[in-house]
């Protein structure tokens, strides 16, 4: 606990249609033993999924306000995964997960806008 895990990984597949960009993450945390506790306690690997919808106006409309106008829809952990449990001593911070491979928060979903100017 408290160290970086040796495999960390994140891949990601994306594709444009029209005034559409999409992009699908995959984030893999592996497993590792947690020798903060007696026995030692084996900790299972974490895997979660992200997905970003862009929508740009630019390609739609033609005005000057709409260029370099993106809408966004993003999802965290898109299957709400729990992360594995961790027997955190309290001096640690406690909580039952390990923050330095894990988020508690399930899925999660946020809307934005943007513009270059």
């Amino acid at each position: 606990i408290g160290y970086t895990r040796r495999l960390r990984m994140r891949a990601d597949r994306g594709w444009s249609i029209g005034p559409f960009t999409t992009k699908l993450f995959v984030n893999f945390v592996n497993g590792y033993t947690n020798n903060e506790t007696t026995p030692a306690q084996s900790v299972g690997s974490y895997v979660t999924e992200e997905l970003d919808l862009v929508f740009s106006t630019d390609r739609v409309l033609q005005s000057a306000f709409a260029k370099d106008l993106t809408f966004t829809f993003h999802v965290t952990n898109i299957g709400n995964v729990t992360p594995p449990y961790v027997n955190v001593p309290i001096g640690n911070g406690g909580g039952g997960y390990d923050p330095n491979s894990a988020s508690p928060l399930g899925r999660f979903i946020s809307v934005g806008f943007g513009k270059k100017f």
